[in-house]
Order: structure tokens, then sequence, then C-alpha cells
């Protein structure tokens, strides 16, 4: 028999590492309802008070130095970094208090589903759906990020479709209400289906007696049909995932001086965790105290310290990102919000060594505050038109409009024309849903009367 030796590289899936990815896909609001969570239910855990330096005796700041994790026992292995080659890790495994996020639902009802190979693009293509479960990126470029065929994010995205209440990972509106409609049995010549295929713009207009009269039906049959779109679910993803608020709070704020663009992190509301000295205490000297508690604060202690280094893991990578972001965007910050450049998650991830999966879990529902606005982390990456971002292609609409002579505005089709003219080709109904994303009414409620 012939014997081989064979070097591999694998990814060993510790307990630390995947609690870095869940808390790294967290928002600032919960993760806050996460520190606040662990803080009740480990008592290793306690807030750190704030003072300065010159509070603290220096005997006092050299023994908190020295004693700090000292208990190399009690920690993690190493190799949990999650710095490239992540993408084999479960995030739904971590055991911790996190509010479970739609992400994480839907991902739960996907790999029952799919193979265990395509999980990764499974992850990814739901980290990159936006908060209505509407896919932001094109097939070809997540392809072109995680380096696989584009029939297998095809396939992955037609079974996620197929999941209630159906059409989740839809480019557009029409194209999920469609994957709803075939999910409840209607079949493709009916009234419903043929609506929306061959009668876009009169729906929109409800013209019953001309759909009606397209369609070689009455009505009374069309009213039906309306009631059936009716009660389809417009936003998909809603229905998973912890309650979202209803207001933004940013990840981080942007300051700008004269050429200089730094960041700050939005950590008011989060408290600077320790591990308590009196559970320390009882880890230095078991033999003082009763097995069962010394267990149980072995166990406590290496949660807390398992937290403490995924929050500041979680921390850095953030950092990293933010600031790839400002180095790559200088002109979108000192210059004009119209010069941005669409950039690559795959770039970003090589530049920084950190696997395009996480990057786009990174990104998910974090923002950034400027003081011209606030702006998704998400919106830097987002898909575009050859060269042009959607961020730039939403500007250049608003200045379009912004302009425009308002005793006669200008219409979708107008602004698609004016694009076309400086090189941007996008379909009308795109105008419409940037200007709808931008929250500018249509032509005839912005013409003054």
């Amino acid at each position: 028999m012939r014997q081989e030796i064979r070097l591999e590289q694998k990814l060993i899936l510790t307990p630390q590492l995947l609690l870095n990815l869940k808390l790294l896909a967290l928002p600032i609001l919960d993760l806050e309802t996460v520190i606040e969570q662990e803080l009740a239910t480990n008592p290793c855990l306690e807030i750190e008070e704030e003072k300065s330096i010159e509070e603290i005796p220096q005997e006092e700041l050299k023994t908190e130095k020295e004693d700090e994790f000292s208990l190399e026992d009690l920690l993690p292995g190493e190799g949990y970094s999650f710095f490239r080659d992540s993408e084999e890790v479960d995030i739904l495994d971590v055991a911790n208090p996190a509010p479970v996020t739609s992400v994480e639902e839907l991902l739960t009802k996907l790999r029952q589903k799919i193979d265990k190979e395509d999980y990764p693009i499974a992850e990814f293509v739901c980290n990159s759906l936006d908060e209505n479960g509407f896919l932001e990126f094109s097939i070809e470029e997540i392809a072109q990020t995680l380096g696989v065929k584009e029939e297998r994010i095809e396939r992955i995205i037609e079974i996620m479709k197929k999941i209630e209440p159906g059409g989740i990972g839809s480019r557009t509106l029409k194209e999920a209400l469609l994957a709803q409609l075939e999910l409840k049995g209607f079949d493709k010549e009916s009234i419903e289906v043929r609506m929306l295929k061959e009668c876009e713009e009169l729906v929109k207009a409800k013209n019953f007696k001309k759909i009606a009269a397209k369609l070689k039906t009455n009505e009374a049959r069309i009213k039906e049909a309306f009631n059936n779109l009716a009660n389809l679910e417009p936003r998909p993803l809603r229905k998973y995932g912890s309650q979202k608020a209803d207001y933004v709070v940013p990840d981080f704020k942007i300051k700008i001086e004269g050429e200089k663009v730094s960041v700050e992190f939005n950590e008011e509301n989060l408290p600077r965790l320790r591990i308590a000295n009196y559970y320390k205490e009882i880890l230095l000297n078991p033999k003082n105290y009763e097995k069962e508690q010394v267990e149980f604060v072995r166990k406590k202690y290496k949660n807390a310290v398992m937290f403490i280094k995924a929050l500041e893991e979680r921390k850095e990578i953030l950092r990293k990102i933010v600031e790839y972001i400002i180095e790559n965007q200088k002109d979108f910050f000192l210059i004009s919000r119209e010069i941005i450049k669409p950039l690559s998650i795959k770039e970003c991830g090589e530049k920084l060594g950190i696997h395009p999966s996480n990057v786009s879990r990174a990104i998910a529902g974090k923002y950034l505050e400027t003081p011209f606005g606030i702006f998704s982390l998400r919106s830097f990456f987002s898909s575009g038109v050859g060269e042009v971002s959607k961020a730039t292609i939403k500007a250049k609409i608003k200045a379009l409009i912004d302009n425009e002579d308002k005793s006669n505005p200008l219409t979708d089709d107008e602004i698609v024309k004016k694009l076309k003219e400086i090189g941007i080709n996008i379909k009308r109904r795109t105008v419409a849903k940037y200007r709808q994303e931008l929250n500018i009414p249509k032509t005839s409620e912005r013409k003054n009367k």
C-alpha cells in the first residue's frame, strides 16, 4: 500500500471564532442588547468604571495589566482570528444571547434545502440582501467575489425565492410578487400573473377597464386579482428576525478637518467590560472554595474572556473596513457626494486580509454619520452600472431634480435621457426606484401649482 504525506490547511472552528462572527454581524443597537444580557447572566463580567490615568495608582495599574487574562488554562485555544478562510463557519452554532437576525433565521431555513458545500455561498447571498429582502448585488458580482460559477448562486437564489412568503432574493418587487404567486399555486396563465407581466403600468395606475380589455376578461375578475395581489408581501424579509427600530443609530461618526478625514466609534452606550476580581480569586485559589462553585466560575470566566475578545475583534475589523472606505472615498468626503467609487467587497477583503463573506457580514446594518448625512456602509460597496456606483447614480438623480424647472419638472423618462448623455444607462423603473429611495415625489407632485 502506498503511503503519502499531504499537507492541508484546515480551519479549526472554535467557540471563540463563532462568537466573533456572531457579534460582527450585529448593528450597534443589537450589540447593546447583547452586552446588557451578557452582563445580567455572567457574574464574571462587570462594567469598568472610567478613570483617568492620573486617578489610577501605579501599583493598581501594574497589577491589572499583569492579571488580565492571566489564567491561560481557562482561555479558548488559538486560531480563532476570523481573518481569511472562515467561510466554513456556522454562525448559528454560537450559544449566546444575541437577538436572532433576519439573516440567521433565513439561513436556518435555507440550509435545510441546500448542500453543505453551498453554505458559504448562501451566507454571502443572505448578507447581500437589503432590509426588505431584495438582492443588492448582481449574480455576476457575487460569483466574481466568491470565485464560484454563477449557476451555483442562481440555484441557491431560486431555492431562497421559494421560502415563505416567497420572493426573498429577488432583484425587483415585480420579481418577488411573481415568485409569491407561483408559491401560492397561481399558474403562468392566471390573470394575476399576466397582470404583472403584461400590464405593469396599468396595474400601477389601477386602470381596471384597460386591464380587463387587454386581458380579455371582465372588470370584476380584475378587481378580484387586485385583491389577491394586495395580499402579497412587498417586503418579503420583514417577517424574519427581531423587530428593528424605526430609526437609524450610526455605528461611526466621520470628522472632517481641512483635508483630514477621521472616524470615531459611537461607543456612548457601549460599556467597557472587565473580569471581576472576586472570580479571578476563586480560580487562582480553587482549594479555598467548593468544587461546584469553582466549576461554575471556570465556565463563566471562560465565556467572559471570549466575549471581551470578540468585542475587541469586532471593533478592530470594523475600524479597518471604515478606514478602507475613507482611504478610497476621499473625494466623496472632501469634494462631492456625486464622486463615489463602487468598491469591491472582494478587493476590500484581499487588501485587509479578511474573507469577503466576513466583509459582507461586517457592513450589514452598519451606518456612518457624516457632516452631510447618514450613509450605510453597504452603500459604499453598491453594485453600479459599469464603473458608476448606485450611490453616485442616486446623487446625480437628486442633483438633476434639485436643479430642475419646478414649473416643468423632469419626468423619469427625461431623467433616463439626461443620465444617458453622461454615460449612465439605466431603465426608467430603476430611476423611479432610486427616486423613491431618496424620498423624492413623482413629477406631478413636484410641480408648482
